[in-house]
């Protein structure tokens, strides 16, 4: 756990060692949560670069006397959870669905136009 500790005072410090290394040495467990949380590889990238940058920006919030990888991996979790959300809201674009098949077994209405 020093071995954090050291790492991240050098990551407040600006030190590109200490964030390079810092993302080397997690990115492979952030990446794996977040894949098995929204079961796609692009998805899972530009989540796992969120949590890193939401972590660096976060780091002096990080309580010292407990464990690092815990508290990042329930920011991943978390950016998983809101990623998942906002997911249903978005909308399908229209090049995506015009050529889909009712569920029902109809062929799509032709486009006008």
């Amino acid at each position: 756990m020093s071995d954090d500790r050291n790492l991240v005072r050098g990551c407040l410090a600006g030190e590109d060692d200490a964030l390079s290394a810092f993302v080397s040495r997690y990115q492979s467990a952030v990446f794996g949560l977040c894949y098995r949380m929204v079961a796609h590889r692009h998805d899972a990238e530009d989540i796992t670069q969120e949590v890193f940058l939401r972590a660096f920006r976060n780091l002096r919030q990080w309580d010292p006397t407990r464990p690092l990888v815990p508290w990042l991996l329930t920011i991943a979790a978390n950016r998983c959870r809101t990623w998942l959300a906002n997911r249903t809201r978005r909308e399908i674009p229209a090049e995506f669905t015009e050529n889909v098949a009712d569920p029902a077994g109809d062929k799509p209405p032709a486009r006008s136009g």
